[in-house]
């Protein structure tokens, strides 16, 4: 530990400071395997503890450092001014500066784009982004001095990328985006009136095979899983949830060890039964009638809980276990409204314009924009079609919902 302490301090010269509390994590993807990452909060000179409630005080320099590759991800001075010892009077003294700490892989192609307090930088190839891709973020203030520096995600090279021309026209995917019109119906948007929309998905270009567009990039990397949920009977049961994101530091013996993320080891039978078994308990419980009409969607490891997903007609929950296979919590959207709007009365299907109509209206502002994606099943980024729209529709009138 004390040896990425004494270089923290010399590589942004933090003598005089304090580091309170370093704090190791982990994660994985498979384009870098398991990354290791310390990061630390620096109290300035003449300060020894954080201020009450622990808040960090005016000046403090939090920085996180990527120990398995080598190079500095996170820097953030807290308060309104930024770090004095880092000042950039041109844009070239930035870029230098940027090169140093990401040690940026030759071949890696990046995007530059103005801000209004700084600049940002996303990964590209052949000139089209990437998903799951990289970006990066660089803040300063008015007398241009570091306020944050951020690195996100994944910057992969050629050898990842699949290369091919973009072939895909309209035509090719009309049947798909009609399909992706979905009504909608939550008290957060529009006063809770239902409403039309696009729900965004990748075509790929080589086959016209899809992959799901993922808001959430971890679900990406992995397979999608698609496997029925049945039953024969209902259970009655009260569930007694936990929060499953009880965040703790990694020991210094696992970072000495690099032992790898629990993400990165394969699935057993076994082990897709018990899931299968934990999220069907949930819907034997809390939706007996719908045997059969719930489906698996992915599943994947996180430190200390494994995080699955079921959907069933666009409704998707989130569960979450235990290393035992214990259900510990729920994202159940449904069960949210539910609660949230309990007089709210749902628009019946023929009190709305029909699907054919809203797809028609919607597709007609369809935009399809090259992407290069994670495809889990091959390994590497193959060039998709990203199908979306922005016009959303009054599920009842069929008029336009100005955003």
């Amino acid at each position: 530990m004390e040896k990425w302490l004494d270089r923290m301090e010399m590589d942004y010269d933090l003598e005089g400071y304090t580091p309170v509390e370093p704090y190791i994590e982990r994660s994985y993807n498979p384009v870098e395997g398991t990354v290791y990452t310390l990061t630390v909060d620096w109290l300035p000179p003449g300060t020894v503890e954080r201020e009450e409630e622990g808040h960090n005080p005016a000046g403090t320099i939090v920085l996180t450092y990527n120990i398995t590759h080598q190079c500095y991800i996170r820097m953030i001075v807290v308060g309104d001014e930024g770090s004095d010892k880092l000042v950039f009077k041109t844009e070239q003294e930035l870029d230098d500066w940027l090169v140093n700490q990401t040690r940026m892989t030759p071949g890696v192609n990046l995007i530059k784009k103005k801000t209004n307090h700084g600049v940002s930088y996303s990964a590209v190839t052949y000139g089209i982004r990437l998903s799951p891709g990289g970006s990066i973020g660089i803040e300063l203030d008015e007398q241009h001095r570091l306020k944050m520096y951020s690195k996100y995600g994944v910057f992969p090279t050629d050898e990842w990328i699949h290369q091919e021309t973009f072939t895909i026209t309209q035509p090719d995917v009309m049947s798909i985006a009609r399909n992706q019109v979905k009504v909608y119906e939550t008290p957060f948007i529009f006063d809770g009136k239902p409403f039309y929309a696009f729900e965004e998905i990748y075509v790929k270009n080589n086959d016209l095979n899809t992959l799901p567009f993922e808001l959430d990039e971890r679900n990406q990397w992995y397979n999608q899983h698609s496997s029925l949920l049945e039953w024969d009977h209902a259970i009655k049961r009260e569930w007694s949830f936990k929060p499953p994101f009880t965040h703790h530091s990694l020991s210094k013996e696992q970072l000495e060890k690099h032992e790898p993320h629990p993400a990165a080891r394969p699935w057993t039978e076994e082990e897709v039964s018990l899931i299968k078994e934990a999220v069907t308990s949930y819907l034997q419980s809390e939706y007996p009638k719908e045997s059969g009409l719930w489906q698996l969607r992915s599943f994947f490891r996180e430190d200390h809980y494994i995080e699955a997903t079921i959907e069933h007609d666009g409704d998707k929950i989130k569960l979450f276990l235990d290393e035992s296979y214990q259900l510990i919590n729920v994202m159940d959207k449904q069960k949210m409204l539910a609660h949230m709007m309990p007089d709210q009365k749902q628009v019946e299907s023929s009190e709305r314009i029909s699907p054919e109509q809203a797809a028609r209206d919607i597709f007609s502002a369809c935009t399809m924009t090259p992407v290069y994606v994670f495809d889990p099943e091959c390994g590497k980024y193959v060039l998709c079609c990203k199908l979306d729209s922005d016009v959303v529709l009054d599920a009842r009138t069929g008029c336009k919902i100005d955003l």
